[in-house]
């Protein structure tokens, strides 16, 4: 999985106007998974590796997605968006903020949604 991983992140350092969600970066939920934190562990590992610059890019490139995994463990912050948020600052340390991952997402919305990006930002 590594591997495939590494390979896809690579990928979308090197492309431009390419942006990923982090759905498949969090915690599964241990019911449906044998190893919960195996995603989790394999994208943190993976970013690790990269340069500080290369991990600037990434940040630039993701936005939050809620849609799965859709588990969180108790005592951290609820919600979908939370939780993705909490993993992100988890892997990225001082480097993740929540505000630049919003605005990765809204740059992606055309123009006709200014009114709602307005309201968001």
């Amino acid at each position: 999985m590594n591997a495939a991983l590494d390979e896809n992140i690579h990928f979308l350092l090197d492309t431009p106007n390419l942006y990923a969600d982090t759905t498949a970066f969090g915690l599964d939920d241990p019911v449906r998974a044998t190893d919960p934190d195996l995603r989790f562990n394999a994208f943190a590992s993976t970013v690790e590796k990269l340069s500080a610059s290369s991990r600037n890019i990434l940040i630039d490139k993701l936005f939050i997605g809620t849609d799965f995994p859709c588990f969180w463990k108790p005592g951290e912050r609820l919600g979908l968006y939370g939780y993705q948020a909490e993993c992100m600052q988890k892997i990225f340390g001082n480097d993740f903020d929540e505000t630049r991952m919003a605005e990765n997402f809204l740059s992606l919305l055309p123009n006709d949604f200014v009114p709602i990006k307005s309201k968001i930002t």
